[in-house]
């Protein structure tokens, strides 16, 4: 086996990606490494680009028989938009596991006032239907016309409407252009399956359009849409409109990380050029395995006259570009002058393009109601932290709180709240170090660098309900707490005070506390000095229905979380002087998604670089864990619980932390902490307290790769 230790030029990804490829070119591999022609009917594969309008189930039952999950993108063309979405969304319905498909909007109201809203609207309807994507097509560019106009992607018209899709990270499948055959004469074009189709589609056969955009043009306007919103998730369906070079594709990859590409009708183009340099075809299908998808652009019909016919016809296409792409037989291609020899690429590249690379079409359905994974997860926790020492078997620890220590992270502690008495201080090994009997302590959040004089202090905030107050602490640099208020913060609220969160602003660098009571009534206080000491004052009120108590807020997206214990996660603005209307983020409330039961309780924030990362919020009900992502739209990932093994599992929890420091070897990808409300010490009940959970053992049952660490 290489190792990169004996390799000097193995650091740079490049050059292995190079050295890999030589590898598999040159023989340095074992038989095993590679699928047979044989295989096809076993290996689980995708189909991204076969278009499914009818409900018939011997479709998706021949799909099934063949181990293949379909993708069916939806197009603006003669069967009505919203045909296709309720063909789509009834099929979906029916084979959750194996069926997702591509909404797609008419642009015939384009030019008309609110076009870009009501194309918006049309989208979140595909989402909410259970759509993976949006599908545009080539009538943008080659027949959409503004007076005598064509009209192309990348006009400002449909600027709010790719905004709104890179915001929301919601996949784009672009049909853009044609190939290039489409701009020749018939009798020049190179391939006889172009020449059929457009023989039959004159309108689309821009050799007998002059008028009409250029080729180049249609290729230029996609390119400045990739330029415009690189945050656009976008596949390039049939080769991206650029079957004729694979130097073309590969330079396009290249320069646009958001470009995927899929292989659909355009598999001859591919075999075409192998036949003049298979060794370039063949690496450049290596090169980019992670961003190539496997299709086919079979249509099938709910008017098919002969099912069967057409069952044949996906067959032979399926089991020939299989043969292609795994076997190294020479074949014969119905539309090529010249035999091919297959590719016979590897089987972790053939996982790739024929499965892995389509999995997230089938994992995290954007708005679709029960998102994700439909099975919670079971981990165990690695250790536990001494019981509360005021508590008895009653309702005691609540919330903990992690403090990273600045020079030594393992020296790193843990505080938690004891509302029968007071906070207590633990180390990485669950031994309680401190405990401070200040009052019935219930949520508690901390930030680092508060500016007083000429000292930077880590800052601790605490709910109590003795007075109901916001309590402030000096944590030390060993972690032990030291009030530091000039007073006690009085709530102005009816009820007694409850959940408690903190935040730092990016904008002005002031440092806010979230509070909040049973009654939905939240306090936004700004924290500032008086003399060596700390004051605050509200400056905003938000209100949500019924009950909340957990909250976080994402610091560095000023984004504010709050969950309403029977209704959801709500996001609102953090900074003091925005809108006080939130929204409700999808699938964190129980009627959409099974895997989530009410109360909602504590949330915490997993940072990762570029404002990656994860939400976790406590499901009570069902004492487990959702998993959401960081970015916008917070899609649900998956649900775990904490089940018994060092320690006692975990049921009822109200408040937890994370955090994605690396604590040392122990935790080197950063720590879970939540609160036990249904403790035992073998077999009996015991006082509450908190377990502690390896990030990474989180990360693997949803993540394809473990995290990077941030210091």
């Amino acid at each position: 086996m290489l190792r990169k230790k004996n390799i000097g030029f193995c650091a740079d990804p490049g050059m292995v990606l190079v050295f890999s490829i030589f590898l598999v070119i040159t023989g340095c591999v074992r038989k095993s490494d590679f699928y047979t022609a044989n295989d096809f009917i076993r290996v689980p594969k995708t189909d991204v680009h076969l278009h499914i309008n009818s409900t018939d189930p011997v479709y998706m039952e021949f799909a099934a028989k063949y181990k293949f999950r379909v993708v069916s993108p939806n197009v603006d063309s003669k069967i009505s938009v919203d045909e296709q979405l309720s063909t789509s969304g009834s099929i979906k319905k029916a084979w959750p596991d194996r069926f997702t498909f591509f909404g797609t909007f008419s642009v015939d109201s384009f030019g008309t006032p609110g076009f870009a809203e009501k194309t918006i609207d049309r989208i979140d309807q595909c989402m909410k239907e259970g759509a993976s994507g949006i599908k545009i097509w080539k009538n943008i560019g080659m027949v959409l016309k503004d007076n005598d106009r064509y009209v192309m992607v990348d006009d400002p018209a449909f600027d709010p409407v790719f905004r709104y899709l890179e915001e929301m990270k919601i996949p784009v499948m672009g049909h853009l252009g044609e190939p290039r055959n489409c701009w020749l004469p018939l009798n020049e074009m190179s391939d006889t399956s172009n020449f059929r189709y457009y023989k039959a589609n004159p309108q689309y056969h821009m050799y007998l359009h002059p008028e009409a955009p250029s080729y180049e043009d249609q290729i230029n306007a996609r390119d400045n849409l990739l330029k415009k919103y690189p945050g656009l998730d976008f596949i390039g369906a049939h080769l991206a409109s650029l079957e004729w070079s694979v130097d073309e594709i590969s330079r396009r990859l290249d320069l646009y990380p958001n470009l995927k590409i899929d292989l659909s009708a355009r598999m001859t183009h591919l075999q075409s050029q192998s036949i003049r340099d298979y060794d370039k075809v063949r690496a450049f299908m290596i090169k980019h395995q992670d961003r190539i998808l496997y299709g086919t652009d079979i249509t099938i019909s709910s008017s098919e006259s002969n099912p069967d016919e057409r069952l044949r016809l996906l067959s032979e296409r399926w089991k020939s570009n299989w043969i292609y792409l795994v076997t190294d037989s020479v074949i014969n291609i119905k539309n090529l002058p010249a035999q091919v020899r297959g590719l016979h690429l590897p089987k972790k590249v053939i996982d790739k393009i024929f499965n892995k690379n389509a999995d997230r079409f089938f994992t995290s359905q954007h708005e679709s109601g029960n998102q994700g994974q439909s099975v919670i997860q079971s981990l165990i926790a690695n250790l536990e932290t001494e019981p509360v020492p005021r508590g008895d078997t009653d309702d005691a620890a609540d919330d903990p709180a992690i403090w990273i220590h600045p020079v030594f992270p393992d020296s790193s502690r843990i505080v938690g709240t004891d509302k029968k008495g007071g906070l207590a201080v633990y180390n990485l090994q669950g031994k309680e170090l401190h405990y401070y009997a200040h009052g019935l302590m219930n949520n508690i959040d901390l930030r680092y660098g508060f500016q007083i004089g000429n000292t930077s202090c880590d800052i601790l905030a605490s709910s109590n309900r003795t007075g109901n107050t916001v309590d402030l602490y000096h944590i030390t640099e060993n972690g032990s707490l030291e009030k530091i208020y000039k007073r006690q913060l009085p709530t102005e609220m009816s009820d007694e005070v409850y959940g408690l969160c903190m935040y730092k602003s990016p904008v002005n660098g002031k440092f806010y506390v979230f509070l909040n009571n049973k009654l939905g009534d939240i306090e936004q206080w700004e924290l500032f000095t008086d003399g060596n000491l700390l004051d605050g004052k509200i400056v905003r009120k938000l209100k949500v229905a019924t009950q909340v108590e957990g909250m976080v807020v994402d610091d560095e997206n000023s984004a504010l979380f709050i969950g309403e214990e029977d209704a959801g996660i709500w996001k609102f603005n953090a900074e003091p002087d925005d809108s006080v209307e939130g929204i409700l983020i999808s699938a964190s409330a129980e009627k959409e998604n099974c895997n989530v039961k009410f109360d909602i309780e504590g949330l915490a924030i997993y940072t990762l670089p570029k404002g990656k990362g994860y939400l976790i919020a406590s499901s009570q009900g069902n004492n487990s864990y959702a998993l959401f992502n960081r970015e916008t739209p917070y899609r649900y990932l998956g649900s775990f619980n904490i089940v018994s093994g060092t320690t006692d599992g975990v049921q009822g929890t109200d408040g937890l932390d994370v955090t994605s420091v690396s604590l040392g070897s122990k935790f080197p990808f950063g720590v879970l902490v939540v609160q036990d409300g249904s403790n035992t010490d073998n077999g009996k009940a015991a006082p509450q307290n908190f377990k502690v959970v390896r990030w990474d053992s989180v990360a693997v049952m949803f993540l394809q790769n473990v995290p990077e660490r941030i210091r």
